[in-house]
């Protein structure tokens, strides 16, 4: 999946609402390309790949 800095916001903003409605916490942490995306160093999209935990989705 690609996405750009817009959709990346989005996304976090998303699962940021939806831990907040399950009253969850956790950190999240932007590494590579994601981080200078949301940085604003790159204006690129990127590469996106997610791994499905079992019991979490």
């Amino acid at each position: 999946m690609e996405i750009d800095s817009a959709s990346l916001e989005g996304a976090l903003e998303v699962l940021g609402q939806l831990l907040e409605d399950r009253g969850l916490h956790y950190e999240v942490v932007a590494i590579g390309g994601g981080s200078l995306l949301l940085l604003g160093l790159i204006q690129r999209t990127i590469l996106v790949h997610y791994t499905r935990h079992l019991g979490y989705f």
